[in-house]
């Protein structure tokens, strides 16, 4: 068997909201897998789809955003998956955080809608 010139990697770890890989350590697991990847086969060219940016590799370099099938930012990484870009391909406010190697993403807070106890 040869070697691929390229990965296509579609990584769900949740389906329907539900968390489908049971437990942290397997998730924790599988993205060390695939961010060592880029270190044991660094010839191999990697696409990853996901809908969730915490399941991006650390060695992530470019990225495509798309919403309705359209192009809504794509390029760097670090330009493209902005808060703003995010925003618009989710069609909500989100707010994105990158730190050592690793993205967030979350819904931002409505002042209105804050519970006190």
């Amino acid at each position: 068997m040869t070697t691929p010139a390229l990965q296509l990697t579609d990584v769900t770890f949740r389906r329907d909201g539900k968390q489908i890989i049971d437990g942290i350590s397997l998730t924790v697991h599988l993205l060390e897998t695939i961010d060592g990847l880029d270190r044991t086969h660094p010839e191999v060219a990697s696409v990853l789809v996901t809908h969730h940016l915490e399941e991006l590799p650390t060695g992530t370099t470019h990225a495509l955003l798309i919403a309705g099938g359209r192009t809504v930012a794509a390029g760097p990484a670090r330009d493209t998956l902005t808060t703003d870009a995010v925003s618009a391909a989710f069609d909500h406010p989100v707010e994105v955080a990158y730190d050592r190697g690793r993205w967030t993403a979350r819904a931002k807070a409505n002042p209105l809608h804050t519970f006190t106890p």
